[in-house]
């Protein structure tokens, strides 16, 4: 057997004090093979890494736990039968309160979707169009006010949480979307 370190796989080069803690200030590399080329990362740039898929792994879970809670709102409160079934909603405001919607995922699309992919517009939609984003989030506050005034009659007090719910959820969800 040899004489090894005990935690030699930690990241020490040797018994010296460098990789120990010691030493900080001191830039340790681990060095590998990809290929042909040695592909050296400072600990800082192994910490960074770290960070960044840390990160990467916590917006996930949060957008599925996120996406999982409106499912499952979606699921129990029967809100789709409610919407088309139930004559307890104030349909005067549900409707405009669909109309709203429509009109904002509309723009939306348009800023998305239409100027830089088929007008190959690659500027900000703020200076291509400075108006489109207050009036996007005019018609998208209107939206949920008029839907928290036509499902009040059903939901009561829950309207405004059930209805964030949903909204955060399906806001969440374009997480698992492929990138377009």
């Amino acid at each position: 057997m040899s004489a090894r370190p005990k935690y030699a796989r930690v990241g020490q080069e040797d018994v010296s004090g460098v990789g120990l803690g010691m030493n900080d200030d001191l830039q340790t590399s681990q060095s590998f093979d990809q290929g042909n080329e040695s592909v050296k990362l400072t600990r800082e740039q192994r910490r960074k890494k770290r960070a960044d898929r840390a990160e990467w792994y916590s917006t996930k879970m949060h957008a599925l736990m996120w996406t999982v809670a409106a499912l499952v709102t979606l699921y129990f409160s029967d809100i789709v039968n409610v919407c088309v079934n139930s004559e307890k909603v104030n349909r005067f405001w549900f409707n405009a309160g669909v109309v709203c919607f429509t009109i904002a995922a509309v723009l939306v699309l348009y800023m998305a979707v239409w100027v830089p992919r088929v007008m190959k517009i690659q500027y900000d939609p703020q200076v291509y169009s400075p108006r489109m984003l207050p009036v996007t989030g005019g018609f998208s506050m209107l939206c949920g006010l008029f839907f928290i005034i036509g499902l009040w009659p059903v939901y009561g007090f829950f309207t405004p949480g059930l209805l964030f719910v949903l909204w955060l959820g399906g806001l969440m969800s374009s997480h698992f979307l492929p990138a377009i």
